[in-house]
């Protein structure tokens, strides 16, 4: 139960630190004549970059990774590839809802005299919307874990960015590795 948690907070940590950085670059992508590419992890690549991948393609993407990275069979690629199709757009969604509150409240918070009250407004929209992002990928998480095979599963979250992180952290249970 305690590992269940700790991984949700670890989750809630990565995405808060990986939307706060991108909110500041999604800025210059606003433009609605140019369709915006949902950007893979771990970098932020702009359109035209070779890493950008358009949103409809994310899915197939992480599939492709993931049934590379961890030696998926047949059966496995097959379900994980249900889980992600059913999840993965939620998670787009919810994330690029986060993104547009974020600049929101950037752009209030850059006015000359910032509206305290929108400012409020903002923040509790933002938490909330982080709120549902996070267990939505909390849940695609676990249904792509409960997919794999111990070993596999240990492969999976070794390659998560924010573990490796925690496991080189001084002073850390877990050491690092």
């Amino acid at each position: 139960m305690k590992r269940g948690w700790f991984l949700v907070l670890a989750v809630s940590v990565g995405l808060n630190a990986g939307l706060l950085a991108s909110a500041f670059v999604a800025e210059r992508w606003r433009a609605d004549s140019v369709p915006r590419p949902f950007l893979c992890p771990p970098g932020e690549h702009g359109p035209g970059h070779p890493r950008a991948i358009e949103r409809g393609d994310f899915a197939r993407h992480r599939l492709r990774r993931l049934a590379d990275r961890l030696r998926l069979d047949e059966a496995q690629r097959s379900r994980m590839s249900s889980v992600i199709e059913e999840i993965m757009p939620l998670v787009i969604e919810e994330r690029e809802r986060v993104q547009e509150t974020r600049l929101a409240l950037r752009e209030e918070y850059v006015k000359p005299e910032p509206d305290r009250d929108r400012v409020r407004s903002l923040v509790r929209e933002l938490n909330g919307r982080q709120a549902r992002l996070d267990s939505l990928v909390a849940e695609s998480m676990l249904r792509e874990a409960d997919l794999l095979t111990p070993e596999q599963r240990a492969r999976y979250f070794d390659a998560i960015p924010w573990e490796r992180e925690i496991r080189r952290t001084p002073g850390s249970r877990r050491g690092p590795r």
